[in-house]
């Protein structure tokens, strides 16, 4: 045996998990803002597991935000829709719009905003059924917002309409 120790974090439910959480941690920790906070006097292995810790921590942390946000939303009553034809004109044009984005991105684009937002997936699950990792996914969903901005922008949209219409990109079904 070389020596390794296994360290086991609670909140990971799986292999994949782990070693997403493994390589996200390994990103940050030789990011240029780590490798210049780091000393190089103290051993690099408290180090590198402190980071790994607020990186468990914060996940855990977003998992709870994000069920309690689920939980909030299941628990409102379904409100009365107040349809009128020029609010339903408005709605089919803005899905349209939607829509034409949709179907204007590359594959792994599309893919990525139909695990989503379409299956309503939260990130982690959308990484792995993709096989990428979750930052690799967090970058990917930042940028097909960045996409859709910049779509809007060319289309004439203010940044407070195309505000209002990112969400309804995030929020298909609506």
């Amino acid at each position: 045996m070389s020596g390794a120790h296994q360290i086991h974090f609670r909140g990971y439910h799986d292999d994949w998990e782990l070693e997403c959480a493994v390589q996200d941690t390994f990103i940050q920790a030789f990011s240029a803002t780590a490798r210049q906070s780091y000393d190089g006097i103290n051993p690099f292995g408290p180090y590198i597991k402190t980071i790994a810790r607020n990186r468990v921590i914060s996940n855990l942390r977003s998992e709870q935000r994000e069920a309690r946000r689920r939980r909030e939303l299941s628990a409102q009553p379904p409100r009365e829709p107040t349809t009128t034809p020029e609010r339903e004109a408005m709605q089919k044009q803005l899905r349209q719009l939607v829509a034409r984005f949709v179907g204007g991105l590359p594959g792994p684009y599309r893919q990525f905003y139909e695990l989503r937002y379409g299956q309503d997936l939260n990130l982690m699950e959308t990484a792995r059924r993709l096989g990428i990792t979750r930052m690799k996914a967090r970058i990917r969903e930042q940028k097909l917002r960045k996409r859709f901005l910049a779509y809007l922008r060319h289309r004439g949209f203010g940044p407070g309409q195309a505000a209002l219409l990112l969400s309804l990109l995030l929020c298909p079904g609506g």
